[in-house]
């Protein structure tokens, strides 16, 4: 799948080249915990802008691939909102 904050073109990345960015190409290749990372990233506005609809997107990811941590934060999102 294809992450648009994710890519460099017009990106909210605030490093090129960070882990950041590396972290959005393991997830983006289907690692479930370089997902969940990401996820926590947007949930708490790490290395890029706060987004919790990224971070739901994220979790959602890792949670299919039975990411514990994954479905716990995405059932989080949902009760919170």
């Amino acid at each position: 799948s294809y992450c648009p904050p994710c890519s460099t073109e017009g990106s909210q990345i605030e490093t090129e080249g960070s882990q950041f960015e590396l972290l959005c190409r393991a997830a983006n290749e289907g690692h479930a915990k370089a997902q969940f990372s990401l996820g926590i990233c947007y949930d708490k506005g790490e290395d890029v802008h706060r987004d919790p609809v990224w971070a739901a997107y994220w979790y959602t990811k890792a949670a299919e691939q039975g990411d514990v941590d994954g479905q716990f934060n995405l059932g989080s999102c949902y009760e919170t909102g």
